[in-house]
């Protein structure tokens, strides 16, 4: 994958986007969520990705994805590096991988060409997230935390899915 924050210049663009998100960040066509904590119960021993566990995974529905998208577009992002972020989902450290509770996917329509797009996100349990974003077809890492009043509207949003999932 490619990481425009290789440079300065790229850096300065990426924070530049970070802090614009509250108007640049484009709908997404769908997200994934995923209840880590319930998969990692059963087996602590490895990071488990969105795609690995089918039946814990739920579509959301097209109103909660915007609510989730204006979580991300008021929060507080930092930006960081696809080091720091793929290191902290590829650790052999498996408290992280309990710490896990969430992990999202957004589906873009098309390429997403001009638009910023939400891309792999973690949120551990205490609200600290590690998110991607998506610009022609380059990658942003951010960090950043949500309060416990936002983490409680993700979980209600995940209750509500799986509820209804067939």
């Amino acid at each position: 994958m490619f990481n425009r924050s290789n440079t300065i210049k790229n850096n300065i663009a990426d924070v530049e986007e970070l802090s614009n998100v509250s108007t640049n960040l484009q709908d997404s066509e769908d997200i994934l969520l995923l209840d880590s904590s319930k998969v990692y119960e059963k087996d602590d021993s490895k990071n488990i990705a969105i795609e690995d566990d089918p039946e814990g995974v739920v579509h959301i529905y097209k109103e909660d994805i915007y609510t989730i998208e204006n979580l991300y577009k008021n929060a507080k992002l930092t930006l960081t590096t696809q080091s720091e972020t793929l290191n902290f989902v590829r650790t052999k450290d498996k408290n992280i991988y309990t710490k896990t509770k969430y992990q999202i996917m957004s589906y873009i329509q098309g390429n997403g060409r001009g638009g910023l797009y939400l891309g792999r996100g973690y949120i551990l349990d205490d609200g600290t997230f590690y998110q991607g974003f998506f610009k022609d077809g380059n990658t942003i890492y951010a960090k950043g935390k949500f309060t416990e009043s936002e983490m409680k509207v993700i979980e209600d949003i995940y209750q509500r899915a799986i509820e209804k999932k067939p």
